[in-house]
């Protein structure tokens, strides 16, 4: 369905994004909108039950914002 494809296309975002070293990897450091990872970051992945998330994921994202 819509629904699924949209749902995955976002877990695969999540996925890309951790890959690349945080939240906001397309931006140099140094720019103002450049971000490893916040509290935005860590609504998506705690305490909602993201089933393709799995542990690793979630101590990543622990990781980059502590």
């Amino acid at each position: 369905t819509r629904l699924n494809h949209l749902i995955d296309k976002g877990y695969e975002r999540i996925t890309l994004q951790l890959d690349l070293g945080g939240e906001s990897p397309g931006y140099l450091e140094k720019d103002k909108h450049y971000r490893e990872a916040d509290a935005a970051l860590l609504n998506v992945i705690y305490p909602a039950n993201l089933s393709k998330i799995n542990t690793r994921r979630k101590e990543q994202v622990l990781k980059i914002v502590k």
